[in-house]
């Protein structure tokens, strides 16, 4: 098969100022989308993930790649911290719309939708769909229950980042959200794939990668 050399990096919101929280931060984020890494090498393309530290510093390092670096894919992952709305009938870029009107950015240019991509409400909202990842970490002192993929992301993150510290209250070391980072290599792609935004941040990476999709969604 022939190679289509696509390089796609991807800033992800989290790492905080600490170097050994960025390299935790950005080492999960790869270990999470391994195996759509290692399938996009057979074909010669690069996924990678750069830990950006807060979410402006996502924003900002995002903006200036897409200006200095408009040959390669240069992608978005930040926390939607509110639920999304509604999109418009036909209406262009809609989570742009969402951090725009809740973060005042803009779009930039050589950028679209399928170049933003959003855990909603957090990071913490993937953790709890995927209670076998949680155990590996928390073992059988974890109190939690399957969550309803079909209403996860309805829930604020100040809830989910509730539950997550209540479910682990019994633990010798409850929820806090450094301990993200330990989960995440662990939950599965496939449970990722059962809410909306999960699945299209699987999808689009596959497409940016020039990997078969199943189908696109556009929330």
């Amino acid at each position: 098969m022939a190679s289509s050399g696509r390089n796609v990096k991807v800033y992800v919101e989290g790492g905080g100022d600490s170097n050994a929280n960025l390299s935790a931060c950005r080492l999960a984020f790869t270990h999470l989308f391994g195996p759509i890494a290692e399938e996009a090498e057979q074909i010669g393309s690069r996924l990678e993930f750069v830990a950006a530290g807060s979410r402006e510093s996502a924003y900002r390092k995002y903006s200036i790649a897409c200006k200095e670096f408009p040959d390669r894919v240069n992608v978005l992952l930040v926390d939607s911290e509110d639920p999304l709305g509604s999109a418009q009938p036909n209406e262009r870029n809609p989570l742009w719309r969402h951090v725009r009107e809740r973060d005042r950015w803009s779009m930039p240019s050589r950028s679209s939708d399928r170049k933003l991509l959003l855990m909603v409400t957090s990071t913490e909202t993937w953790i709890l769909l995927d209670v076998a990842a949680l155990r590996t970490k928390y073992g059988a002192c974890l109190r939690i229950s399957d969550p309803d993929p079909r209403t996860i992301e309805r829930i604020s993150r100040q809830s989910a980042l509730k539950l997550l510290e209540n479910a682990t209250s019994g633990c010798r070391a409850p929820y806090s959200k450094i301990h993200a980072f330990d989960i995440l290599p662990h939950v599965k792609l496939s449970t990722l794939k059962l809410i909306p935004n999960g699945e299209r941040t699987i999808n689009l990476l596959r497409m940016h990668l020039g990997l078969k999709i199943d189908k696109v969604q556009n929330r």
